[in-house]
């Protein structure tokens, strides 16, 4: 990761330390996640991408770039808005986006109740972006509760479970990022 952000700071022309002050970072850390020595946390990865003029999903895409799809019209991926996924944990979820062994996206929306199911995912990192109300969640020994705008990463492995905080209805959208067992994509 840490080679990719140095290659696209050179590609932008930019200094560590412009880019400390672009991203609100220290270059000195800056400095450490380009050797491999640091890694960011999710909203200081988002500060660098937004720095660097582009999203942390494209960043992370970057790192393993999906094959060109010149020539292979089957990998062009369409989802239609009609398209249902199916009911998932206690609420309801459209699938927005799904790249079979890469990333799947979509919006859940629930009153959701208590449960004392705990599920886990060997081959994903889960991403769970707040839209509308508040959750309370569960990853392995820790309980966060997350409000509109906040964001948690459930890594792969770790049992986990959600509900709503105060029970009222909460929107959110949930990224899967397929990961190879046993690798952290490193934005813990």
């Amino acid at each position: 990761m840490g080679e990719l952000i140095r290659a696209r700071r050179k590609q932008k022309g930019l200094t560590l330390k412009q880019l400390a002050v672009l991203s609100g970072l220290s270059h000195p850390f800056i400095s450490l996640v380009e050797r491999g020595r640091a890694r960011p946390s999710l909203p200081s990865f988002t500060n660098l991408a937004r720095a660097l003029d582009t999203t942390p999903v494209d960043l992370l895409a970057a790192l393993n770039p999906p094959p060109s799809s010149v020539g292979h019209p089957e990998l062009v991926t369409v989802t239609r808005g009609s398209s249902r996924a199916p009911t998932y944990g206690n609420g309801s979820g459209q699938l927005l986006i799904s790249v079979p062994g890469r990333v799947r996206m979509m919006e859940v929306h629930s009153e959701g109740v208590p449960t004392d199911v705990r599920l886990s995912h060997d081959d994903v990192d889960e991403y769970l972006y707040i839209l509308a109300g508040s959750i309370e969640a569960h990853v392995d020994d820790q309980r966060h509760v997350l409000g509109v705008g906040d964001t948690i990463r459930v890594p792969a492995g770790s049992l986990h479970n959600w509900w709503t905080s105060d029970g009222q209805p909460y929107r959110l959208l949930m990224t899967s990022v397929f990961v190879e067992v046993g690798v952290d994509v490193g934005v813990a």
